[in-house]
C-alpha cells in the first residue's frame, strides 16, 4: 500500500474515519473529504498522521465540487489508486421504509447511490489511465420492517 493515493468520502467520523487511520498507517496518502468543512478538518486533525492525511471539502451530491476535487488531485498527485466511496445518509432514521416520504428517499438515494455513481465516473478514467485502480463502496442499512 506504500505510495498509493486514496480518497475517502465521508472521511470525518465512523467507517471512514478509520478507514483514513489506517490507510495512512499503511503509508498511503489520504485524501479525507467531509461535505462539513469544520468537521473534516477537526478530523484531519485529530488524525495527527503526519501530512499523510489531508483534508477536501465535498458534497458528493455536487457535480462541480466533485469535477473541482478531480481536478485538484490530478494536479497534486497526477493520479488516484483508491476510491472508497463511504459518504451516506440514513434520512428515513425512525421510519418504516413503507412510511417515509417519496422525496426523503430520492435525497437518500442522491447521496448513496448517485454520489458514488458520479465519484465513481469522475475517477474511473484516472484509474485506467495510470493503470491501477481499486473502489469500495461502503453500503450500510439498517431498516425495519
Amino acid at each position: 500500500m506504500e505510495g498509493r493515493i486514496a480518497l475517502v468520502t465521508g472521511g470525518n467520523r465512523g467507517i471512514g474515519y478509520e478507514v483514513c487511520r489506517e490507510l495512512a498507517r499503511l503509508d498511503c496518502q489520504v485524501v479525507l473529504t467531509s461535505r462539513n468543512e469544520v468537521d473534516g478538518q477537526r478530523a484531519t486533525t485529530r488524525l495527527d498522521s503526519e501530512d499523510k492525511i489531508v483534508f477536501r471539502k465535498l458534497d458528493v451530491t455536487n457535480k462541480d465540487e466533485i469535477e473541482g476535487l478531480r481536478n485538484w488531485i490530478v494536479n497534486i498527485y497526477r493520479r488516484l489508486d483508491m476510491l472508497i466511496n463511504n459518504a451516506g445518509v440514513y434520512l428515513d432514521e425512525g421510519v418504516s421504509v413503507f412510511d417515509v416520504e417519496e422525496k426523503t428517499m430520492r435525497d437518500t438515494l442522491e447521496v448513496n447511490f448517485y454520489g458514488a455513481f458520479h465519484l465513481c465516473r469522475a475517477f474511473v478514467p484516472l484509474m485506467r489511465k495510470s493503470g491501477y485502480g481499486r473502489i469500495v463502496n461502503v453500503f450500510l442499512q439498517d431498516t425495519e420492517l
